[in-house]
């Protein structure tokens, strides 16, 4: 069963099947597969919002009608192993091969073979070294941006992250990358200070944004009191005994004069 997504993929499945990216002016369509449906959606996305996916048709038309004209489908869901002999059915049921019908480049289905297949260690360097430096387009950083303001993780996502994350060890490499990449680390960090404080020099926050500051700085001391509590029970007994003394020799003190 085809199940549309106009707005957002969070609620697009994780598992296997067939896919179509659809451009609702003319009706013409993109199909592929994959193993993750939802991350090569993503994919998808993020490569035409930047302006540079391998498809050059779906990326000439997106840059013609935008992003409002296109919707995400999952036309089925199959089993891994069943994934490129459903995609082509569907390229050849629907055409997309043909430019006049879809933005499928090849008659053939399946990545020429790539489909469930890695990259080894220099391949998978080779690509990295080629993306160092390579800076996002300040439009495509905010659309990026705001397709995600506003959305939270759903509990099972978050529990799923932290699990996976549990027992991970990183390099010695990779702990000394990640260090020389801290801006204290670097020898210009002075440098980098100077700049943001010259940046924001003479701007003041509005009474709203000083509010919200304010209130997110007590939300955030009150959690903190909430999580010491819990960790250390005994100081905040401490405390309320401490209190009521307090307020006892204050009243003692009061009588007496």
């Amino acid at each position: 069963m085809t199940r549309r997504y106009d707005k957002g993929l969070r609620h697009v499945t994780t598992g296997s099947g067939v896919y179509a990216i659809v451009n609702t002016r003319n009706g013409k369509a993109y199909v592929g597969s994959a193993l993750c449906i939802r991350g090569r959606l993503c994919n998808h996305r993020c490569e035409l919002i930047r302006g540079r996916h391998y498809n050059s048709h779906l990326q000439r038309a997106w840059n013609k009608y935008g992003a409002e004209a296109f919707r995400f489908e999952v036309l089925e869901e199959c089993e891994p192993c069943h994934c490129v002999a459903r995609e082509q059915e569907w390229i050849d049921v629907l055409e997309t091969f043909d430019r006049s019908k879809g933005y499928n480049l090849n008659r053939r289905a399946g990545n020429d073979g790539w489909l469930g297949r890695k990259h080894s260690a220099e391949s998978r360097k080779k690509m990295s070294e080629s993306q160092k430096g390579n800076q996002s387009q300040p439009l495509a950083t905010a659309a990026a941006a705001d397709a995600n303001r506003g959305k939270h993780r759903p509990e099972e996502v978050k529990a799923k992250i932290a699990a996976a994350q549990k027992g991970r060890e990183f390099s010695e490499e990779h702990r000394a990358n990640i260090k020389a990449r801290h801006w204290r680390n670097r020898p210009d960090w002075r440098e980098i200070v100077a700049r943001s404080a010259a940046k924001h020099q003479g701007k003041s926050h509005d009474e709203v944004h000083r509010e919200k500051i304010a209130q997110s700085v007590r939300e955030a001391w009150k959690r903190r009191r909430v999580t010491s509590d819990a960790a250390f029970p005994f100081r905040a007994t401490e405390s309320s005994e401490g209190e009521q003394t307090a307020k006892q020799n204050g009243s003692a003190t009061d009588g007496i004069t």
